[in-house]
């Protein structure tokens, strides 16, 4: 069963052509009581704080001092969460990425395509109205 979404920002929900569609996504999984958060490699220096409600939480790599894909990140951000790993979804456009949380026991999707991304979600969490 998943539980939370964990999201990168740049690929998915900040420079990626759809990031529209995958921010209704993120508010459709809020909206069912799925976990949110977003995590960047990015400094606190470079961040915009405006971007923190779209989610529950927010790990800065910049802030905490570990990188994706080091898996203890994902870790992390599970823990602030407050969901078990086995129940954490990462969608991340680097397949290295990805496989850091595969690594952390979370399931990796790669994000081509908003398409593809809530076709995967559709499936991992069948309850939430992606569409």
């Amino acid at each position: 069963m998943i539980t939370a979404l964990l999201l990168d920002w740049m690929g998915v929900l900040g420079g990626a052509p759809d990031a529209g569609e995958m921010h209704d996504a993120v508010g459709r999984a809020r909206q069912a009581g799925l976990a949110t958060a977003i995590i960047s490699n990015a400094g606190a220096w470079e961040w915009d704080h405006e971007r923190d409600s779209l989610v529950d939480e927010v790990v800065l790599s910049g802030v905490v001092g570990l990188r994706k894909p080091d898996p203890r990140i994902y870790l992390l951000a599970a823990e602030r969460l407050g969901r078990p790993p086995g129940q954490c979804v990462v969608i991340d456009d680097l397949t290295g990425n990805a496989r850091g949380a595969v690594l952390a026991g979370m399931t990796g999707i790669v994000h081509r395509s908003a398409e593809e991304t809530i076709a995967e979600l559709t499936v991992l969490a069948p309850g939430v109205d992606w569409i």
